[in-house]
């Protein structure tokens, strides 16, 4: 059984020296477990499970900063709380400390279970735009829900790709719900293909793709037209026929949003961890000449693209679709490779039952491999035109039989990728009106809770891009001081001393901070 040092600090961080400062103390606990509380950062490693309550004063762990202090060296500058009898807790601070076990069970105040909920709109984080008058998205967006949540909690800044990671959903999201994508992260497509239950063996690969819309070798648009999924089905149907590769399925996702998968049947590679693909997203508008894929294998993916022009020039659904002024797809662009990856559960990992609302296969692909329910909402297109309301609908019915329900909105870095700023203001106010502040008025009823909201990464309407940065996050709930934030925005977060360079610890501050 681990343990955790619990910290009360009210007045904020204290450094080195037992005084207010901005220098937080390494803490190492002995059982090796690693736990964030206000602003004080532990050791990793071992098992993280669930906080239910106090134990015998003989399980309790000592704690120390490198060399053990004893009791009687403590300052006495504020008081030393020792709320079990005989524990011997050592802490080279003036900090009110608690010590307590980790064991089976959900956070608990009172006899209340603790619930948890995350909103993600989905690459939100932007930059000023000259017409919002020099605001961002977020700051010219009336979002009062979200604005609630920072001023009745804190706010912070996060970053979700590592360095050396392409700025992708797949990373970032992985990051946010609370793994590190340098030790998990093996490709999107493999996350795409565990959403649709699709079994990869050692040497299979899974690669995604996606259905583009090429001229002149510039990538006009990398959803084809936001192409249906009956009509990319038969696209797919067809291109199965005509390449005539056993080892090779597609396989029909939503949309544009598709994969084809090698199966190894002699137990050989088709790719390998240095083979380099560019996503389609990030070449909008630009010339795809120097993106194709490239390193050991690309020369079969290469292939395969080119062939898919001839295959997909003429078919029906293209002329039925040109025939209606829409888009054709012209090609498939393949990227985002990978193999089975291997995550423990979220409930292994942090001891809580989740469930995950998206309509993007990426994130229930995520979801179904650290164990959370997925949950399907009629409407959530994954676009746009998403049906916000129901997804509201279902995450409030949702919490009632998990521990921490996460929705996922995919509308704002849509609207980013197609430079669409009044779109993406109006799925910011669609998102606080829908989502989080009914799924906030119904943890307040239920109490106690924890809520945050955060996107994965910045997704700039300049660039329609992914980009690379610090997202900011607003987290309100039990045990989560108010900080003094007036509304939810990034400036807000620049400003807070609330910065996580390794963003997959911001899991930890959620459901461990107690």
């Amino acid at each position: 059984m681990g343990h955790v040092l619990l910290i009360e600090n009210p007045l904020g961080v204290w450094n080195r020296t037992g005084e207010p400062g901005d220098d937080p103390l390494p803490v190492r606990i002995v059982s090796g477990q690693r736990f964030i509380a206000p602003r004080v950062d532990f050791s990793r490693g071992g098992q993280v499970v669930r906080i239910e309550g106090f134990i015998a004063h003989d399980r309790v762990a000592s704690v120390f900063p490198g060399t053990k202090q004893s009791r009687g060296d403590i300052p006495r500058s504020r008081p030393y709380r020792d709320v079990l009898s005989g524990c011997h807790v050592y802490h080279p601070q003036a900090l009110d400390c608690y010590a307590c076990p980790i064991v089976s069970g959900n956070s608990m105040s009172g006899n209340r279970v603790m619930k948890y909920a995350i909103i993600i709109p989905d690459g939100c984080a932007d930059e000023p735009q000259d017409v919002l008058g020099g605001r961002t998205p977020l700051q010219a967006a009336c979002i009062p829900a979200m604005d609630a949540v920072a001023r009745s909690g804190i706010v912070g800044r996060a970053n979700h790709i590592p360095e050396g990671f392409t700025p992708g959903s797949e990373v970032a999201n992985m990051s946010l719900l609370g793994y590190d994508p340098r030790t998990y992260f093996t490709g999107r497509a493999p996350l795409e293909a565990a959403a649709q239950g699709i079994h990869l063996a050692e040497h299979d690969w899974a690669v995604r793709c996606n259905l583009v819309t090429i001229h002149d070798q510039v990538m006009v648009d990398f959803t084809a037209g936001h192409i249906s999924t009956q009509e990319a089905a038969e696209l797919l149907a067809t291109l199965q026929q005509e390449l005539r590769q056993p080892e090779l399925e597609f396989r029909t996702g939503v949309s544009y949003r598709n994969l084809l998968i090698w199966r190894s049947a002699s137990g050989q590679s088709l790719l390998s961890p240095e083979t380099r693909t560019t996503a389609p997203h990030d070449l909008t508008d630009l010339s795809v000449v120097h993106d194709y894929p490239r390193g050991s294998g690309s020369d079969r993916l290469s292939q395969w693209m080119a062939l898919s022009e001839g295959i997909l020039r003429d078919h029906p659904v293209n002329r039925a679709r040109i025939a209606r002024g829409l888009r054709p797809a012209t090609h498939i662009w393949l990227w985002g490779q990978g193999q089975k990856p291997r995550l423990q559960t979220f409930e292994e990992r942090f001891g809580l039952r989740g469930a995950m609302i998206t309509a993007v296969d990426l994130l229930r692909g995520l979801a179904a491999l650290v164990g959370w329910e997925l949950v399907t909402v009629p409407g959530a297109t994954g676009y746009l035109d998403t049906d916000y309301a129901a997804k509201g609908r279902f995450a409030v019915e949702v919490l009632d039989r998990v521990d921490l329900v996460c929705v996922h909105i995919e509308a704002t870095d849509e609207a980013s990728h197609e430079g669409r700023v009044d779109q993406k203001v109006q799925a910011l106010e669609a998102i606080d009106r829908h989502i989080v502040g009914p799924v906030h008025d119904a943890l307040q009823r239920h109490a106690p809770y924890r809520m945050l909201i955060t996107p994965d990464h910045p997704t700039l309407l300049r660039t329609k891009m992914h980009s690379r940065g610090y997202v900011p996050w607003a987290l309100c709930g039990h045990h989560v001081l108010a900080d003094g934030a007036t509304g939810y925005d990034e400036p807000t977060a620049e400003r807070s001393s609330w910065c996580l360079d390794d963003g997959s610890r911001l899991m930890e501050d959620l459901v461990c901070r107690s």
